[in-house]
């Protein structure tokens, strides 16, 4: 999901179809990418806060698949 001026987005995570789920924030001015850490997928729907004001790319991805680090170079 992307926010031009940061502030809140809410997914339903059922639609998602994972059991855990990683959460990161991309900050497309800079490229860096900040990590929230990992959830079950338990719950129905979740809001998420972007760091700030500026714009963010939420990135929500399958803990169990074994993807990298979101905008690192593939090997």
């Amino acid at each position: 999901a992307y926010l031009p001026k940061g502030g809140s987005v809410t997914v339903n995570l059922k639609r998602l179809n994972m059991k855990r789920i990683n959460q990161w924030w991309y900050n497309p001015r800079n490229g860096s990418v900040w990590s929230r850490g990992s959830f079950p997928s338990s719950v129905i729907s979740e809001t998420f806060d972007s760091p700030d004001e500026g714009d963010w790319v939420l990135i929500l991805d399958n803990r169990l698949a074994g993807y990298k680090e979101p905008a690192q170079t593939p090997e």
